[in-house]
Parts: C-alpha cells; sequence; structure tokens
C-alpha cells in the first residue's frame, strides 16, 4: 500500500491514524515513510490533528520523528495562524500544552 496516498479531502493513513489514536499504526506509517510534515486540504499536520484530539503520545512520537510543533496552519479557517501549541490551548488540552511548552 502507498503510505502517500490520500483521500479527497487530503487525508492519508498516518492523518487517520493519529487522529483515531492508534499510535503503534502511526508509528508503522512513519516506519513506512509517511510523511509527517504533510498537510491536508485544510492545511493541518498530523501533529495538529494529534493535538486537537489530545492524543498525548501520538504528539510525542509525531515529535520524536520530526513533526515541527511550530508549524503554522495556513488554510484559512479557525485554526489559520496558529501552532500546534496554540491549538492544544484553544482546545484546552493541558496535558499535550505541558509537552509542548517543555520542548
Amino acid at each position: 500500500a502507498d503510505v502517500h496516498q490520500v483521500n479527497n479531502l487530503g487525508n492519508s493513513a498516518l492523518t487517520k491514524a493519529t487522529v483515531f489514536g492508534h499510535l503503534k499504526t502511526t508509528a508503522l506509517l512513519i516506519e513506512a515513510g509517511a510523511d509527517v510534515q504533510k498537510v491536508d486540504k485544510e492545511g493541518n499536520t498530523a501533529l495538529m490533528l494529534a493535538v486537537l484530539q489530545g492524543h498525548q503520545d501520538i504528539v510525542r512520537l509525531l515529535i520524536q520523528r520530526g513533526a515541527d510543533p511550530n508549524a503554522v496552519a495556513n488554510y484559512p479557517s479557525i485554526y489559520q495562524g496558529s501552532t500546534a501549541l496554540d491549538l492544544a490551548r484553544s482546545s484546552r488540552r493541558l496535558e499535550v500544552v505541558q509537552l509542548l511548552e517543555s520542548l
């Protein structure tokens, strides 16, 4: 299977794994070459989506594997101009805020 393939919304297997909190699948996809910096059609990275869902272990994994916590959402939406830390704060994911602030 192609780990870079996306659906009509621009979501990859990595994006889906992070949103649904599948840590092992996320790790396997990264090992298979999935791009941790790829953005979906709304300008969100897998890290941003994991932050919004509060998946702290996946957030940690993505950062360890090269995801940029300072990347900025660039799609015109409510998240435009937000970093992962901004998203963690606005969604009240306190554990994720603490993790990102410790970097």
